[in-house]
């Protein structure tokens, strides 16, 4: 039985809808900011399985992520208990879309405990968690479209390779051409020693490299290409 909605469309009840727009797509700092989201993949002969993730904002890595048979908030409040294990103190603000999952008293009370502000998207703009829903397109064209999953534990385990895979090795062009790793080990080390300076020069490098990028695709000059792939 599907739990009720504790949050209406007229009344947010305490969820702060306009506080993720506010402040930007963008995070200063590791577990500022978190998005979540739920896809639905099949296997065998149209079987579902449904696959929840936590994105953080900053490093563009995936937090945590929960796969089942089954859409329900217990997939949500398994997804974010991972997340919390490996990040105990973090108290990020949270955006999700306005899902059943998301809006039950259940998990709504979880979030109140840990002490996560909860902000959800606008009614009919999947947009809003843009996101989260890129990572699903990058996730499915590179990973999911390619192969047929016969059963539920072969998907499972390519979902875990593939997530692995783009923590760890896939360079991303909005982090500098970093790995989401790489770029969290950067600041982590830097941040430590100086971190008013780590940031400015965080900022110039990333902004001079999308600065340069744009200044070489309008001349047509191709840029060397890496054995990873960059987005």
């Amino acid at each position: 039985q599907k739990e009720k909605a504790a949050v209406s469309e007229e009344d947010p009840g305490g969820i702060h809808r306009g506080k993720y727009f506010e402040q930007g797509v963008f995070a200063d700092r590791q577990n500022e900011k978190w998005v979540t989201d739920i896809t639905e993949l099949k296997y065998g002969s149209g079987s579902k399985a449904y696959l929840s993730a936590v994105l953080d904002l900053y490093g563009r890595n995936i937090v945590a992520f929960s796969l089942s048979r089954r859409n329900n908030t217990p997939l949500v409040l398994d997804t974010f208990e991972q997340a919390f294990q490996k990040y105990p103190d973090a108290k990020p603000l949270l955006h999700s879309d306005r899902g059943v999952q998301y809006t039950s008293r259940s998990f709504r009370k979880e979030m109140k405990r840990v002490g996560v502000c909860q902000s959800m998207s606008r009614v009919g703009r999947c947009l809003d968690n843009a996101p989260m829903e890129g990572f699903w397109g990058i996730l499915k064209t590179e990973m999911y479209y390619l192969y047929h999953f016969e059963d539920y534990e072969t998907l499972r385990k390519t979902i875990c390779a593939y997530i692995d895979f783009y923590n760890n090795d896939r360079y991303q062009k909005k982090l500098g051409c970093m790995t989401p790793a790489e770029f969290i080990e950067l600041q982590q080390n830097n941040n430590a020693e100086n971190p008013t300076c780590y940031r400015i020069l965080c900022i110039i490098f990333i902004s001079c490299f999308v600065y340069l990028t744009g200044s070489l695709s309008l001349i047509h000059i191709s840029e060397p290409t890496r054995h990873a792939q960059i987005s």
